[in-house]
């Protein structure tokens, strides 16, 4: 049975309720209406920006940019771990450590952390490699300037000494 003005007056409705149920109709319709255009606007607009997309993308090959983001992820692991080595030998250096890279194989890198600029976790396992290890940290800490340490001036023997024989006004420093 369709819905009609005849239906409803089959079903015994009135004439002032009939006018009220198709008023109600009416606005259903025209809501409907207005969905249904509105629905056909959003999807032309999303067509249209999804176009424009595709459009930038054209000519870029996936597998290629997964590859390049995939070596890139690499690098920047390795960065990060060069950068993580070379700041612990330089700390070890700073401790005095005798060889910094013999003593950075006995450390956990993986405790070990670069934090805003500030190395974290060595402090502890420095501490405890000096105990643990105490031929990695000589006693003192070497002193600045060369190799000569101390006033004693070296033994010159051999061709060396020949040649301050017959030069007696040159030095050697």
């Amino acid at each position: 049975m369709a819905f009609s003005r005849k239906a409803l007056k089959d079903i015994g409705v009135t004439d002032d309720q009939l006018e009220k149920i198709m008023a109600l109709h009416g606005t259903s319709l025209s809501d409907y209406q207005l969905k249904s255009e509105f629905n056909d606007a959003v999807t032309k607009e999303v067509d249209k920006q999804t176009g424009e997309v595709k459009k930038q993308f054209e000519g870029v090959d996936l597998k290629t940019l997964k590859e390049q983001a995939t070596q890139a992820e690499k690098l920047q692991s390795e960065l990060e771990k060069t950068k993580l080595n070379y700041t612990i030998e330089n700390r070890l250096i700073k401790e005095g450590a005798v060889n910094a890279k013999a003593v950075s194989a006995l450390l956990d890198p993986s405790k070990i952390k670069i934090e805003d600029g500030e190395i974290k976790g060595i402090d502890e396992q420095v501490t405890a490699l000096k105990e643990s290890q105490p031929w990695a940290f000589p006693q003192q800490p070497p002193k600045a300037g060369g190799l000569r340490q101390g006033t004693e001036q070296p033994q010159i023997t051999g061709v060396e000494a020949e040649f301050l024989k017959r030069n007696p006004g040159l030095k050697i420093d």
